[in-house]
């Protein structure tokens, strides 16, 4: 993994358009998707903590649907989503749950066991270690603690009809700046991801100045810049000895790549972007949410615009702060 600047992330790409194969998605909500109905049980007694057969004969029969069907499937998770529709959503390809969404597996916490699949599932999504803290304990997480894991984009790369993966995870907090000089509050709406090395034929983009990351390079302080993170930095060419201050030390430059047409969480359009909200930096659409949130529905809300390097003040009226 290697070190990528990019513009802050507008939209989270998906994958499935591109599969060639349809996508389907399974959608979690809230009360429907807290797990097994236990009502359902009526007075019958749990065998070895076996639900039996009058919800494990339709509940396989639809996580046999959602593993076989000629499809990527995607779970859309929002809300509660507990034990049975855990299940469910490990039946299926990918998952994509809210950051206020609440995941578990309590099996253990009402004398259950899993008869679905999950047993084998839930280790192979998560790990041997993993699998057993959450299903020992009973223990929720929600979306946003949510963590994929590390053979992820190995598994994303057997689903049928995909071409090729790479993998970028968002660095938390951390800031770039053209030198440690500049204030911290110039952020620039900059967003620092680690990257594969095989990320520019996944996303079809090339370098347009000095090389991309390399074995070598990524296990050291060098980073490759996007190419409107370098126009906000008014970097335009790789030179030797050419750094930027990222993360509190010096890293060196390797290379800026071509504008990406294909990844919008890479790069985005020559727009107006918003990089700060109330005179607060915003490097997140989560940072504007909490602003906006803040300000209220109705509400005035001053921003801070850069367009082609120049920035602008505008005010506007809060109409929907939308899911954060």
């Amino acid at each position: 993994m290697g070190i990528l600047i990019l513009t802050h992330s507008v939209a989270l790409a998906t994958a499935a358009p591109r599969l060639g194969v349809g996508s389907s998605w399974l959608r979690m909500g809230h009360d429907d998707a807290a797990g097994v109905d236990l009502k359902a049980l009526g007075t019958r007694r749990l065998d070895g903590g076996k639900v039996g057969d009058i919800l494990d004969i339709p509940a396989r029969a639809a996580t046999q649907r959602l593993t076989t069907i000629p499809k990527v499937v995607v779970a859309k998770v929002n809300g509660f989503c507990f034990t049975g529709a855990l299940e469910l959503v490990l039946a299926c390809d990918l998952a994509v749950a809210a950051d206020t969404a609440k995941l578990g597996d309590t099996h253990a916490k009402f004398g259950l066991r899993p008869t679905w699949g999950m047993s084998q599932r839930l280790v192979s999504t998560v790990g041997i270690n993993r699998a057993r803290e959450l299903s020992y304990t009973a223990r929720t997480f929600t979306g946003a603690q949510a963590e994929l894991p590390v053979p992820a984009p190995r598994m994303i790369g057997r689903i049928p009809g995909v071409e090729r993966e790479a993998d970028t995870g968002f660095i938390e907090d951390a800031k770039v700046y053209r030198s440690p000089l500049i204030p911290t509050a110039e952020t620039n709406g900059l967003q620092v991801q680690a990257a594969s090395l095989n990320l520019l034929p996944a996303i079809g983009s090339r370098v347009a100045e000095g090389r991309y990351l390399n074995a070598a390079t990524a296990r050291e302080p060098v980073a490759v810049l996007g190419a409107l993170a370098a126009e906000r930095l008014g970097i335009d060419r790789i030179r030797p000895g050419g750094r930027i201050w990222l993360g509190g030390q010096w890293f060196y430059l390797a290379g800026i790549l071509e504008p990406v047409t294909l990844a919008d969480e890479i790069d985005v359009s020559r727009g107006d972007v918003i990089v700060a909200a109330e005179g607060k930096p915003v490097a997140t659409v989560a940072d504007l949410a909490a602003v906006l949130e803040r300000v209220g529905i109705g509400k005035k809300v001053q921003l801070t615009l850069m367009r082609n390097g120049a920035r602008r003040e505008v005010s506007a009226t809060v109409q929907d702060i939308g899911p954060r």
